[in-house]
């Protein structure tokens, strides 16, 4: 799969992953804790492949 966003959104993406990260372990809790988690992820793991599969 080829990658389609640049160095500059991947690593927004990075920095959006710790703040929800950082929301989830310390203020979150019960669906939102999830949700954050959730967002978290795919954030996450959109960045590191660099791809987002929902470009159509």
């Amino acid at each position: 799969m080829t990658t389609n966003m640049g160095l500059i959104d991947r690593r927004l993406r990075l920095i959006l992953t710790a703040a929800l990260l950082i929301f989830a372990m310390g203020s979150a809790s019960g669906l939102l804790f999830w949700l954050a988690l959730i967002g978290a992820a795919v954030f996450a793991l959109t960045a590191i492949f660099g791809t987002a599969l929902c470009t159509g």
